[in-house]
């Protein structure tokens, strides 16, 4: 027979250690609790992210051709312009088709949510004037079924907004057509496919 004296220590030990194991428990959750929070404050309240609204933005309508092209159709809106969803680097943006941008104009609150990487500075031409922007790389830009890869952009400090100005870097890449308030894009190069 076991000493009552031994049995009670060890059923209290056991509580203790049942207690501990409650505690860290308990404090590993309530840290992993703050950690989400402090991560939910950060990425949906920093004031210098900008998150694009989607809602009620065009998806533009795809097609792969016999030939093996694509073939991407956009409607305007009622006030002419070309505004409708595409992606860089996966990641669901809006995008206004300007073909007076040289590049890809990105504002800096949507560069920020991309977490795009700001290259060199450079001086920008744009309706408002002279502002500063930086040169940046995008990885993967799409438009409907049409995706191209290591396309150049330009961050604008000044540029406010959520829309991103589609630019000839991307556009020069595809033949163009418009007719009848109908936006054509068709894609034959598979090299940076």
């Amino acid at each position: 027979m076991r000493d009552p004296i031994l049995q009670e220590f060890s059923e209290v030990k056991h509580q203790v250690q049942s207690h501990r194991h409650r505690l860290l428990l308990n404090r590993g959750i309530f840290c992993l609790s703050i950690g989400l929070i402090t991560a939910s404050i950060i990425y949906f309240y920093n004031p210098g992210v900008t998150i694009p609204d989607l809602r009620n933005v065009q998806q533009p309508n795809a097609e792969e051709l016999a030939d093996g092209s694509k073939k991407v159709t956009i409607t305007s809106g009622s006030n002419s312009h070309y505004v409708f969803v595409g992606s860089i680097n996966d990641t669901p943006v809006k995008f206004f088709y300007d073909t007076g941008a040289s590049f890809i104009a990105i504002p800096s609150g949507i560069a920020n949510h991309l977490g795009l990487f700001r290259g060199e500075p450079i001086q920008l031409k744009t309706a408002k004037g002279i502002s500063t922007g930086y040169t940046a790389n995008l990885g993967s830009v799409k438009v409907g079924n049409i995706k191209l890869k290591n396309v150049e952009a330009v961050i604008s400090e000044d540029f406010e907004g959520d829309d991103i100005l589609l630019g000839m870097s991307f556009l020069r890449q595809v033949s163009i057509s418009q007719n009848d308030g109908q936006l054509q894009m068709r894609y034959t190069n598979t090299k940076n496919h």
